[in-house]
């Protein structure tokens, strides 16, 4: 596809990446081809898998989705970096390939980002799953108002990557640390 083809730029880019995630991967790529709000890019970086993910993320019939190959496994902060520096919207969301957004998720969000123009970005409560897909636990939320959540960070990560959306602009600034594997979600 050249320039002058290319699709309008969409107005959320979704970063997924994916590690030998075959498993969970069709779903989790379906849950966004489901949402209610349609105009939003997926893209998929397939981190040095040694499963089907590449070809399942390649079969997807729909050109909102797009696969990006790392030469090797390079981890999340740089993958997730990565789909930062590919992503033509000027909103990004997140999206682990494991997880499943619900329909409005993508909407909700973004119309309250267009609100605000005050907020950088936003998260919302997370439903831990098991892994046939049911309900397996209380959510994961913070208790309280915004002020109280900002003050709880100091002690407990409340903001889930998978239900996190941003502006582009500062986290193309501030990035995923990749000294920080394991809580390279939080550190952001």
């Amino acid at each position: 596809m050249t320039a002058a083809t290319e699709r309008p730029a969409p107005r959320v880019s979704v970063v997924m990446p994916v590690f030998d995630g075959a498993a969970y991967l069709a779903a989790a790529i379906d849950s966004l081809r489901a949402q209610d709000f349609p105009d939003w890019e997926l893209l998929v970086i397939d981190d040095g898998s040694r499963d089907d993910s590449r070809a399942i993320a390649q079969a997807v019939d729909d050109a909102r989705v797009r696969v990006l190959v790392n030469p090797a496994n390079l981890g999340l902060p740089l993958s997730r970096n990565r789909g930062i520096d590919a992503a033509r919207a000027p909103f990004i969301a997140f999206l682990d390939s494991d997880d499943l957004a619900l329909p409005q998720r993508l909407g909700v969000q973004w119309r309250y980002l267009q609100r605000h123009a005050e907020v950088a970005g936003v998260g919302a409560d997370v439903q831990p799953i098991a892994a046939d897909g049911r309900v397996s636990g209380a959510d994961w939320r913070c208790p309280g108002d915004a002020q109280d959540c900002r003050a709880q960070l100091l002690l407990h990560a409340y903001v889930n990557t998978s239900a996190f959306m941003a502006r582009a602009e500062p986290l193309r600034a501030l990035r995923f640390d990749p000294e920080q594997p394991l809580a390279e979600d939080y550190d952001l």
